[in-house]
């Protein structure tokens, strides 16, 4: 099993399940059961942040050239800075949110969310 696999099973990872994971060539994010997300460096396997959302399951996160991005339960798609831990933007979906899709298009950033209804 990879090293970075076994650390996410892990009471370090998550104090419930971790049910989203993305990844750059710096950074690794991943989202749990228990509203956190976490910010780990790629080349140390070790989580230099802790993020806290307000209501429910981390069910999608991406990365937006290092941004963290999450989204989950409380129907809400948010940008995180990881300097001062604080949303820097959340956008409201109106129901919970499933998966989650960033890229770029022609210099933009685009987000897909896929709702569950």
């Amino acid at each position: 099993m990879h090293t970075f696999a076994y650390l996410l099973c892990t009471p370090a990872a998550c104090s419930g399940r971790v049910v989203s994971v993305a990844f750059d060539d710096e950074l690794i994010v991943s989202g749990c059961t228990q509203g956190a997300l976490k910010v780990w460096a790629m080349d140390e396997l070790k989580c230099t942040k802790t993020l806290r959302t307000q209501h429910g399951s981390v069910a999608a996160c991406a990365l937006m050239h290092g941004v963290p991005v999450s989204a989950g339960d409380d129907g809400a798609i948010t940008m995180w800075d990881m300097t001062a831990g604080m949303p820097i933007v959340s956008l409201a979906a109106g129901h919970p949110v499933t998966a989650l899709d960033v890229h770029a298009y022609k210099g933009e950033q685009l987000m897909q969310p896929v709702l569950s209804l």
